[in-house]
């Protein structure tokens, strides 16, 4: 039953990537910006495409529908935002550990270990 409790709480946090907009799309005043969500949607699909090319594609969709869970905890940091990347590295480890834990050890979110390190800062 507490399994059950942790993902009931995941699955209330989910909605925060579908209403968190990505902060480097609203920053550079992208016009309806894509949702955190919308981008894992998006990769997902692009993982399911790049299957054909000798990659693990079942590995390639379940990282590419969590690599940016952490988000729905720390919201969407990008190089602007003023975190150092050991910082932003730091909250989304921790993050991603406690939505691990959430889920048990027995589904995909070892997926999730995944954080990527910081993309080179672009402007605008």
């Amino acid at each position: 039953m507490i399994y059950q409790r942790h993902v009931c709480a995941l699955c209330d946090m989910l909605p925060m990537l579908q209403t968190t907009k990505r902060t480097g799309w609203v920053r550079c005043n992208v016009q309806q910006p894509e949702s955190i969500a919308d981008h894992m949607y998006r990769m997902g699909l692009m993982s399911l495409l790049a299957s054909d090319c000798n990659v693990d594609g079942q590995r390639c969709i379940r990282m590419a529908l969590v690599h940016d869970i952490a988000e729905a905890i720390v919201g969407d940091i990008t190089p602007h935002c003023n975190v150092s990347d050991a910082d932003k590295f730091k909250l989304e480890a921790d993050a991603v550990q406690e939505i691990k834990k959430m889920l048990g050890p027995s589904t995909y979110a070892g997926e999730a270990r995944c954080v990527h390190p910081q993309a080179p800062r672009v402007g605008c």
